[in-house]
């Protein structure tokens, strides 16, 4: 019960939380930062209201101790996880890549237009397909687990039996390595940019690669 109460709790403030963020993104000014960021982050709150989808399923299924929808239902949920799952873990990714270029070109942030932003979201978007499609098409099964209250995807065969290992290692190994990269060659430049500040300096990059050292008075 205690379990149940939690996932209500959970459900209930992902998805509530996540349309605060994209009903605040929508207002002019709410989140200052740069318009491209801003476009990922509408995006990052839209995948987690649609994640949101099958945590509502599951705790219907927790409450009827079964999956009373059908096997079709239990099909698009699991198919449905899997693909907004993804794309959250790429927008994210992008987020923070989009981040680390503010850093390293601050004079550009301002003439980094909304349209590159809704260009990056849709590959995000468009990503996941890569691994959804090809499952579909190559007969992964999915049933109701009991156990976790919700529909897995499985293969059979000894050659199938790889196939989520390199979807983990590609759609979601790889992803995280780049924001810990990411937040790595942050954490250094920051670091880099507190020593100049120290000395009384600081490295603005600018235009075709040349970089300007401005006294802090």
């Amino acid at each position: 019960k205690q379990w149940y109460q939690r996932r209500v709790a959970v459900g209930t403030f992902f998805f509530f939380g996540n349309l605060f963020v994209l009903l605040s993104s929508l207002r002019k000014k709410s989140i200052k930062l740069d318009r491209v960021s801003v476009t990922i982050i509408r995006n990052i709150a839209l995948v987690d209201i649609g994640f949101s989808v099958s945590i509502g399923l599951t705790l219907v299924s927790i409450i009827h101790n079964s999956w009373p929808f059908g096997h079709l239902i239990c099909v698009i949920s699991n198919y449905w996880s899997l693909y907004f799952g993804i794309s959250e873990i790429c927008l994210i990714c992008s987020l923070n890549l989009s981040k680390l270029i503010i850093l390293l070109n601050p004079l550009r942030a301002k003439s980094r237009k909304k349209i590159m932003g809704v260009f990056i979201s849709s590959a995000m978007w468009i990503i996941p397909l890569f691994n959804v499609i090809p499952n579909i098409f190559l007969g992964r099964l999915v049933e109701f687990r009991l156990s976790f209250f919700r529909c897995e995807g499985y293969f059979e065969g000894q050659f199938f039996e790889l196939m989520p290992l390199l979807s983990v290692v590609l759609f979601m190994l790889v992803p995280m390595m780049l924001v810990a990269v990411g937040i790595v060659w942050l954490l250094l430049y920051v670091r880099k940019v507190c020593g100049l500040h120290r000395q009384g300096i600081v490295t603005i990059p600018g235009r075709n690669g040349h970089s300007a050292l401005i006294p802090l008075l």
